[in-house]
């Protein structure tokens, strides 16, 4: 009898689904506090790449507001600007290192590296401590190789105001290049005063409050450098990147730029670029390509084709920035005709006639140093001046080499 209950008692599984609940609901919780905490680390980790973005794109504004040519750790006025986004963005966050890497005064890269402590509340009881969420993000800064943005309308490279404002670029950026060389300071300081003086003189009224150098620029050409005595009727006019869009469009396009397909409007392309060589040699290959070809002709805007929208621009005082056209090329006339984008210039139109006899027609444009979105970077080649872009080109790039992080053409 005692050894028939003992046999039983053995064979008796009462209660052990009982300990194995126990020992799955301590394996549930301690995955739930360990995904928890992997939650939070995770969502740190997200906040701190936002953070160091910010960091590095300001960073790379400042470096090249500032001309930094050393290579090596942040100076400390972009020093200053990275740790006030970065903190603005995450207040505990702490920077782990800022390097820069010039190309020259007006190109490079900037590398920020950050983190911050992120609390384990549960993961601690299973011996896990406090972790670090780390971020690094590295932004090319420098002139733009194709711009998004652009006005369907365009200035010839060749025109005697728009060859003042890029000779005036020339000079800053090699005295910037060069800050030892007294001479190129001197040339710099001397091109800034020759500038300044043609405030009031011929074609640089000097009737509009605020304003800093106003060009007018003619309709009709004004030199022999202009861009093709017969397929190009002027020294600005109309280009429409959209290849025949209608007037709602170009007066849409003309306010708020090309950025893709826009409203109610036909997909033009996001971005164009500057042409890479002599048409007269290598005849653009299709009208809007992106290496730097646009559709269009040099006639002036009436008020239904752009007026409307230059209005606005007029009106509220935008900074936007145009394509710099060269030659046409060969056997391209009338409405069919395509040029080649050398460059782009950043403005303000302070007035304009389109309405006038053709010699009367003209823009009134302080030309500017602006920053666009577009694909980065290039160095300043005379016909680029000042249209200033920047790019994050790495984030989190260890074990990636330092020389193919960020590589500026």
């Amino acid at each position: 009898m005692l050894g028939a209950r003992f046999h039983r008692l053995k064979k008796d599984e009462r209660g052990i689904s009982a300990v194995v609940a126990a020992i799955a609901i301590v394996g549930l919780f301690g995955a739930l506090v360990f995904s928890l905490d992997a939650g939070n680390l995770w969502a740190s980790k997200r906040s701190m790449v936002t953070a160091t973005d910010a960091g590095a794109l300001i960073g790379a504004t400042t470096a090249k507001n500032n001309a930094i040519t050393t290579i090596g750790p942040c100076p400390q006025v972009v020093l200053n600007s990275v740790t006030t986004q970065l903190t603005a963005n995450q207040p505990t966050a702490t920077l782990d290192a800022c390097n820069v890497f010039p190309t020259n005064s007006q190109s490079g890269y900037i590398t920020v590296d950050a983190r911050k402590q992120v609390s384990t509340r549960f993961a601690g009881i299973f011996g896990f401590g406090d972790q670090s969420a780390f971020s690094s993000t590295s932004v090319a800064y420098g002139f733009c190789t194709s711009c998004a943005g652009l006005r369907p309308t365009g200035l010839c490279v060749g025109n005697d105001h728009v060859q003042e404002w890029i000779n005036l670029q020339k000079a800053l950026v090699d005295a910037q290049n060069n800050p030892g060389d007294a001479s190129k300071q001197q040339a710099y300081q001397t091109a800034l005063n020759n500038y300044n003086a043609l405030k009031g003189t011929t074609d640089h009224p000097a009737t509009y409050s605020g304003s800093g150098i106003v060009h007018r620029v003619y309709f009709n050409k004004q030199n022999a450098q202009g861009c093709g005595s017969d397929a190009a009727a002027g020294n600005w006019g109309m280009i429409d990147f959209e290849n025949g869009a209608n007037g709602n469009c170009l007066n849409n396009d003309m306010q708020y730029g090309y950025y893709g397909n826009l409203p109610n409007c036909n997909g033009g392309p996001g971005e164009v670029g500057i042409y890479p060589q002599d048409p007269a040699v290598t005849p653009c290959p299709s009208v809007d390509d992106l290496n730097g070809c646009v559709a269009g002709n040099t006639g002036s805007p009436s008020t239904g084709q752009g007026g409307t929208g230059l209005a606005y621009l007029q009106a509220n005082g935008i900074h936007f920035v145009v394509p710099l056209f060269g030659p046409p090329t060969p056997n391209s006339t009338g409405s069919g005709t395509i040029f080649p984008v050398k460059g782009f210039i950043g403005m303000r139109l302070w007035g304009y006639n389109i309405t006038a006899a053709s010699d009367a027609r003209y823009l009134d444009v302080e030309f500017l140093t602006v920053q666009l979105q577009g694909k980065c970077c290039g160095s300043s080649n005379g016909n680029e001046p000042g249209i200033f872009t920047t790019v994050i080109c790495s984030t989190d790039h260890d074990p990636v080499a330092a020389s193919t992080r960020c590589t500026p053409s």
